[in-house]
């Protein structure tokens, strides 16, 4: 027997997707805290991260733990070699775009 809630389609009734978009947004705040915790903690025991005491940049939401001058300069090149590389793609991406236009004929 067929749900009340469920549409003819098997999709999500008005209801459903209004209870998801009320629950849904308070789950996902719970599920990062609870990674940023876990993910903190990871970095500092790893040592990617420095204590609060030891860090000259603190992070924000990091409980105080952060990058010494090398670590920031690491994290920086990592930084700009993923912005070149984004960069690149999108590049490449246009051109290979523009080609396939070309051959098409089309606008």
């Amino acid at each position: 027997m067929a749900s009340e809630t469920a549409t003819p389609s098997g999709g999500m009734s008005p209801g459903d997707v209004l209870a998801l978009a009320l629950v849904g947004p308070a789950v996902a705040v719970a599920l990062v805290g609870a990674v940023a915790r876990k993910l903190r903690a990871w970095l500092v025991d790893h040592r990617v991260l420095l204590p609060g005491d030891q860090a000259a940049v603190r992070l924000p939401g990091f409980d105080g733990a952060g990058l010494d001058p090398a670590r920031l300069a690491v994290a920086l090149v990592v930084v700009l070699a993923l912005t070149a590389w984004a960069a690149w793609a999108a590049v490449k991406i246009a051109a290979r775009r523009r080609h396939r236009i070309g051959e098409t004929g089309r606008r």
